[in-house]
């Protein structure tokens, strides 16, 4: 989704920035080797309740080609938008002015069509599809140009020889930097990018097979990546501590920042595990008492970034952080626009808004933060 530059690292040396204004001080300090910024609670240049102007509006139900459930949406740098269900074969491609294109591919098993299960990225100036066993690659007029077997289930495409997947057992996670070379080439060893002893499920003490599993409560691994900087970031969402990496796996940098853990009720618990009874106290006794602490982190234009943090059971705020890691806003949404999936473009913030009796994807620009978007 986005492109290349090069990022200024902080020397590696003990440094200690003062952060006045009343906020506290962010501590840089080198750790075995690697710069951890410690940032402080609040931020250097405040709280700030986005201002947002609506650019774009699409309804993909007007058009009747449109059956899939639509949850996410991959964006060009030239505004071309491509709607999709990861859990379907069904993807759709629409203008920046919200012109219906036509599909992106057919369903099937031929060259450049996918049966089920896929994931799409904007990658140098292309459309990566991506399932099981299978990536293609269509330019943005949505013409298929390639495609080759791969091994593994991506989880995020670096460019189309290089993705991240992420294995698991019971207790362990792990995200992986995978080389997929083309025509034959030998391919380079996997990348051990990420590890978490962390079990993936809550589950039952009573000693049966029984579990579950939450965006609110369950330790998983966050991951994004920026191709403009050529940097990933990975976190567990437990805390805000991310890890800023290079292709190589090389740990450039680490972003603290303190985290007050949230308190969940017993109603706030009921809505977590879906009680729909007693049959369901099993999963109350075993739903953790707080929120985990991010619910997603996000790569922003300039080489920021953006971690969406809990600030209470039905709301999430965003913490930004400079291209230093250095914590400088955190922002609000408006009032009554709650998006799912968001993420930034050039000159704001995009999403899926549910409504009472629709879905629409739709494109705000970002009217008071110019030091960020254009």
């Amino acid at each position: 989704m986005k492109k290349i530059t090069c990022l200024c690292i902080f020397p590696l040396c003990f440094v200690l920035i003062r952060a006045r204004l009343g906020q506290g001080k962010i501590e840089t300090k080198t750790i075995d080797g690697v710069v951890h910024v410690q940032n402080p609670a609040k931020p250097l240049k405040g709280v700030v309740t986005l201002e947002l102007e609506k650019i774009l509006e699409i309804d993909p139900y007007k058009f009747p080609d449109v059956g899939a459930r639509i949850i996410y949406a991959a964006r060009a740098d030239d505004g071309t938008v491509v709607l999709y269900d990861p859990n379907s074969a069904e993807a759709h491609r629409f203008s920046a002015k919200g012109e219906y294109l036509g599909r992106l591919f057919q369903k099937g098993q031929g060259p450049g069509e996918f049966a089920s299960g896929t994931l799409i990225w904007f990658r140098d100036d292309s459309f990566l599809v991506a399932s099981f066993g299978k990536v293609a690659k269509y330019d943005k007029s949505g013409k298929f140009l390639e495609e080759r077997r791969i091994e593994k289930f991506p989880s995020l495409f670096v460019n189309d020889e290089f993705y991240f997947t992420e294995q698991r057992t019971r207790d362990i996670r792990k995200i992986l930097l995978i080389h997929s070379p083309k025509n034959g080439r030998a391919s380079l060893p996997p990348i051990l990018f990420f590890e978490a002893q962390e079990t993936w499920l809550h589950r039952a003490n009573d000693g049966s097979n029984r579990g579950f599993s939450s965006i609110w409560t369950t330790p998983i691994i966050l991951q994004c990546y920026d191709p403009q900087i050529r940097r990933s970031y990975v976190t567990m969402n437990t805390s805000i501590s991310i890890q800023v990496r290079d292709l190589e796996g090389k740990t450039v940098r680490v972003i603290e920042k303190p985290h007050k853990k949230i308190k969940l009720s017993r109603q706030e618990k009921e809505k977590v595990t879906f009680y729909k009874g007693p049959a369901d106290n099993w999963k109350i006794d075993n739903c953790p008492d707080y929120l985990v602490a991010l619910r997603e982190i996000e790569t922003m234009p300039g080489g920021h970034l953006a971690a969406f943090r809990f600030s209470s059971f039905e709301k999430t705020e965003i913490d930004i952080f400079d291209t230093q890691g250095r914590f400088i806003y955190t922002l609000a949404l408006p009032e009554k626009i709650e998006l799912r999936n968001p993420f930034f473009h050039g000159t704001g913030i995009a999403g899926v808004l549910y409504g009472e009796d629709s879905t629409v994807y739709v494109e705000y620009r970002i009217k008071n933060l110019p030091d960020i978007f254009r």
